[in-house]
């Protein structure tokens, strides 16, 4: 139903609660749900859903058990009614907000590890009956420390933000990027072998190195990264395994000449 649309969208429009006793005559009254449906509506009761002054829905109920109209008792019930669940939805659409603000990092807008461990934990823990294959790449920043020292912590920040967003454009839909912590970054490949992770460790690692970063005064830098890449279940069989032989395999990387992809 659209704004305006029926004795519902004339309540949406207008914020009014309405009594229709014989919807047959009144004009507002939109009969085309009852000749799909074909249900009769003899008459309605609508009250608008009010947050701040603000209409985000309306509730109607239709034809009073026993025939007779809906009268001004059953309005003033309603109305008290509607008001506690909207009270309702407003509470546990506040919840959700926060509960998702936990799970993202506040810097770089990505997941944060809280929702890394949970993800992973649900997702092996769904699929032990079957045959499922995860790849998992750990990066960090080679010399990072250097941005910050050379540029500042502010010129650091954004470095780290632009980095996400980088990895975010070379990724597939359904991959799952995460600031780990300070300048390292996990990818989540879901139904991904390790072949198929390692090109797209690849295309990460080019997509970080091939583009300058800007600092003040249009100064120019260019950053690469070292990534490992472990694959459940030939490498490890839990979580924490998991993330370990994909942050030891970059480790490897680091020691033997940074900004190069290694596979656990």
């Amino acid at each position: 139903m659209k704004v305006g649309q029926g004795v519902a969208g004339w309540v949406a429009r207008y914020g009014q609660s309405l009594i229709v006793p014989d919807v047959s005559k009144d004009p507002r009254f939109y009969s085309g749900v009852d000749k799909k449906t074909k249900f009769i509506t003899k008459s309605i009761l609508c009250v608008p859903m009010q947050s701040r002054e603000k209409i985000i829905g309306v509730v109607e109920v239709v034809n009073k058990i026993g025939g007779e109209p809906f009268t001004r008792d059953d309005l003033e019930k309603f109305e008290n009614l509607v008001a506690h669940v909207t009270i309702a939805l407003q509470n546990a659409t506040m919840y959700r907000k926060m509960e998702e603000a936990t799970l993202i990092d506040d810097l770089t807008q990505l997941y944060n590890v809280r929702f890394c461990n949970r993800y992973l934990d649900g997702y092996l823990n769904s699929r032990k009956s079957a045959k499922v294959v995860l790849s998992l790449i750990f990066l960090d920043i080679d010399f990072f420390k250097l941005v910050d020292d050379n540029y500042g912590h502010l010129v650091g920040s954004e470095t780290l933000r632009y980095v996400g967003e980088r990895m975010k454009r070379v990724v597939r839909n359904e991959d799952v990027v995460i600031r780990y912590g300070g300048d390292e970054y996990i990818v989540i490949l879901p139904r991904t072998d390790k072949k198929t992770a390692r090109v797209i460790a690849e295309r990460i690692r080019k997509e970080i190195s091939q583009e300058s970063f800007y600092a003040f005064s249009n100064k120019k830098f260019n950053i690469s990264i070292t990534l490992g890449v472990a694959t459940y279940p030939d490498d490890a069989k839990t979580r924490d395994d998991l993330i370990g032989q994909a942050d030891k395999a970059m480790y490897e990387g680091k020691l033997s000449g940074r900004d190069k992809v290694v596979l656990a």
